[in-house]
């Protein structure tokens, strides 16, 4: 090796110059990468009626076209719905409006979903049950921590959900119509009955059951659906379904999600079958 040869490595502005290049191929990646999440999960441009399977319930979130979130459920497991939650939507897309709570199983599971943020406003149906004090109480305590409304529904109402009126919920409480709360869904040519207490809903065109269980499936049946939504299916000897009728099954763990669109439903996971071959198969 001659004086005028060196062994050193690149000069010191050539390895900034390095850094700086690399750093800003990172961030223009992460950019890219959050402009393409923003774009494929971005707020839905029909109402959709995504079905979520945890535990033993199958929780309904309901979107309106452009925006606009209400969460039906919880789950009895405070970390099950979160979880789920967690595995099927980006972090932005995870909180809701409104969280409606109206079985005193779901309580647990409500409350976890108030702790863990994102809830705007929790409205509880028909839960007046002396036995439910000390968990309602845990339940207005989070809610009181977080800045986040409660209200107990009183009277019937009908919420809109998103723009142009595509999507709302009807709510009647027990305190209006019979004993038992209802609620009812709408979008476009659906009309989803709620199966929430023991009074059997008007006829619809889907029933959706939350909890797998005989008394659930008969009040199903007595409206008559065309298309039963449940956690499981029904056993043959429960109540007489339409013939014709179809079921989607959504099991814990599993999601699936009906866009709406005038008189055209689009199916996003899960599977339909006819009531017949899943009665046969039981």
């Amino acid at each position: 090796m001659t004086a005028t040869e060196s062994s050193a490595g690149p000069s010191p502005s050539t390895a900034r110059h390095g850094l700086l290049l690399a750093a800003l191929a990172a961030v223009l990646t992460l950019a890219l990468l959050l402009i393409l999440a923003l774009l494929l999960d971005r707020p839905p441009g029909a109402p959709q009626l995504t079905f979520i399977g945890a535990g033993e319930a199958l929780n309904v979130l309901a979107e309106g076209a452009g925006g606009g979130r209400v969460l039906i459920g919880g789950g009895a497991n405070g970390s099950e719905l979160p979880a789920a939650l967690g595995r099927q939507f980006v972090p932005w897309r995870r909180g809701v409006d409104l969280l409606i709570v109206a079985d005193r199983r779901d309580l647990t599971g409500v409350t976890e979903l108030v702790r863990r943020g994102g809830v705007r406003e929790v409205l509880t149906i028909g839960l007046t049950d002396d036995r439910l004090a000390a968990a309602l109480t845990a339940l207005r305590e989070e809610c009181a921590a977080r800045g986040v409304g409660i209200r107990a529904s009183v009277e019937s109402e009908r919420i809109a959900i998103g723009r142009g009126g595509g999507l709302a919920l009807d709510i009647i409480p027990a305190t209006v119509e019979g004993n038992e709360p209802r609620l009812r869904l709408h979008a476009g040519s659906l009309s989803a009955a709620i199966v929430i207490g023991a009074a059997a809903p008007e006829p619809a065109i889907a029933a959706i059951v939350p909890r797998a269980g005989q008394e659930g499936y008969r009040i199903a049946a007595a409206t008559a659906p065309r298309l039963l939504i449940a956690p499981a299916p029904p056993a043959p000897a429960v109540a007489p379904f339409p013939a014709d009728g179809q079921l989607l099954i959504v099991a814990p763990g599993q999601r699936a999600t009906l866009s709406i669109a005038g008189s055209s439903l689009r199916l996003h996971g899960g599977r339909i079958i006819t009531l017949d071959t899943a009665l046969t198969n039981r």
